[in-house]
C-alpha cells in the first residue's frame, strides 16, 4: 500500500519532465509562428517590389508611346513604325487589359498614318486636308490612351500604398 508521502514525491519527480516537455512544445510553436510571419512578410516585401517594379516599367513604356506619338516627323512609309513597334512589344508584355492593348495598337497605326502623310504632303503627294484628319485621329488615340495608361498605373499605386500602411 502506498502512503501519501511517496505518492507525492512520485508525482513530484514526475512533474519536472512534463514541465519541460510543454516549455519545449510551447517553445516550438512559438518559434514556428515566427518563423511563418517571418516568411508572409518576405512574400510580401516581394510582391511590394514586383507590383512596384511593373508598375514603373508600364510608367516608361506607356510614356514613351506617348511620347513617340506627340511629335510627328515626316517619315517614309517603311520606316514610319519600327520605333512605335517596338514600344508596341513591351506594352503587351506588360498588360493584359485588352482595351489598353487595343489601343495601344491603335496609337500605333494612327502614329504611322501622320508620320506618312506629313511625309506625302511635303512631298506634294498629299493634301493638308488629309494630315488633318490624319492628326484628329491621332489626337482622339492618344488621349483615349493616356486616359486608360492612367487608370492601369494608377490602381497598382494605390494597391502599392495600402498594402505599405497596413505593414506599418
Amino acid at each position: 500500500m502506498t502512503t501519501l508521502p511517496t505518492l507525492l514525491v512520485v508525482l513530484l519527480g514526475l512533474a519536472s519532465p512534463v514541465v519541460a516537455v510543454v516549455a519545449i512544445v510551447a517553445a516550438e510553436l512559438r518559434e514556428r509562428n515566427r518563423q511563418e510571419h517571418e516568411l508572409k512578410m518576405q512574400r510580401g516585401e516581394l510582391e511590394d517590389r514586383r507590383l512596384s517594379r511593373l508598375r514603373e516599367d508600364r510608367l516608361r513604356s506607356y510614356s514613351t508611346l506617348a511620347r513617340l506619338s506627340k511629335v510627328i516627323e515626316p517619315t517614309p512609309a517603311e520606316r514610319s513604325a519600327s520605333d512605335l513597334a517596338e514600344v508596341l512589344a513591351e506594352i503587351e508584355l506588360l498588360t493584359d487589359d485588352p482595351r489598353l492593348l487595343k489601343t495601344a495598337g491603335e496609337l500605333v497605326a494612327a502614329t504611322a498614318l501622320t508620320r506618312v502623310a506629313a511625309w506625302r504632303t511635303n512631298r506634294n503627294e498629299a493634301t493638308q486636308e488629309q494630315v488633318d484628319s490624319a492628326m484628329d485621329t491621332l489626337k482622339k488615340c492618344r488621349v483615349e490612351f493616356n486616359r486608360l495608361a492612367k487608370e492601369e498605373v494608377e490602381p497598382a499605386k494605390e494597391e502599392l500604398e495600402a498594402r505599405l500602411s497596413e505593414d506599418g
